[in-house]
């Protein structure tokens, strides 16, 4: 089917990172990559799924490092956070599929309103992204039918300004019945992260600058929080008495 060969097997009809708008080579799409993403690693304890995807073969022409990390944490919360090194300084597109209809805030909050539920996503990091309303099409759970390839809907593409080698991503989604979550940016010295409070508890999420992989020969100690780890991702949970 056409629409199959130019939209469903392509990297822009998936929640995928584009590299100044590229994917996955297309003459790979074809034969395959000689390396393969995979999962690299996973957890799972008292209602947090962590999982880490390398996408750095199949991104292997763009960039030496892609590593997407998520953590789902009871079930209502999903924290993003895209580890990239690109060969040379470039901007990095953030792509979103959903079903339904999606409104921004002025605050940057972006609504996505489906026919069961509603979902809100924030931008932690970058600072700045300019969010795009894209065309795309139609597709199921199980695939995409002939009907559907034949229907238009929106996609977002949130593109980071900053052109350099170097990209630190986190995007939170939260379900709607955490409507009163609230959502704070944190930073400290090489290392960035995110709040969340719902309700008396609190869970800060840090992510390690220094153990991102670009250093060789010395150790990745970090002062986190309030915690002095080596740590990569380190999230913490407090309930107020």
């Amino acid at each position: 089917d056409r629409r199959y060969r130019t939209w469903c097997w392509k990297d822009i009809s998936h929640n995928v990172l584009l590299v100044d708008g590229e994917g996955q080579r297309e003459e790979e799409q074809i034969r395959g990559s000689k390396f393969p993403g995979c999962i690299s690693d996973h957890y799972e304890k008292d209602g947090l799924f962590y999982v880490q995807a390398d996408a750095t073969g199949p991104m292997a022409h763009v960039c030496s490092r892609m590593y997407r990390n998520f953590l789902w944490i009871d079930g209502r919360v999903l924290v993003v956070i895209d580890d990239v090194l690109c060969h040379e300084p470039r901007t990095l597109q953030f792509l979103l599929h959903y079903d339904g209809e999606a409104t921004t805030r002025k605050n940057g909050i972006i609504d996505i309103c489906g026919e069961r539920s509603t979902a809100h996503l924030y931008s932690i990091y970058p600072k700045e992204e300019t969010i795009h309303t894209r065309i795309g099409y139609l597709s199921t759970r199980y695939g995409t039918t002939k009907q559907d390839a034949a229907t238009e809907c929106d996609y977002l593409c949130l593109d980071g300004e900053e052109r350099t080698r170097v990209h630190s991503l986190i995007h939170v989604i939260a379900l709607d019945d955490e409507q009163d979550l609230t959502v704070e940016r944190l930073e400290g010295r090489e290392c960035i992260g995110v709040r969340l409070k719902h309700g008396d508890v609190e869970r800060e999420i840090w992510y390690n600058l220094r153990a991102d992989g670009r250093r060789m020969h010395i150790n990745s100690n970090n002062t986190l929080g309030t915690w002095d780890t080596d740590a990569y991702i380190l999230m913490t949970e407090c309930t107020e008495d």
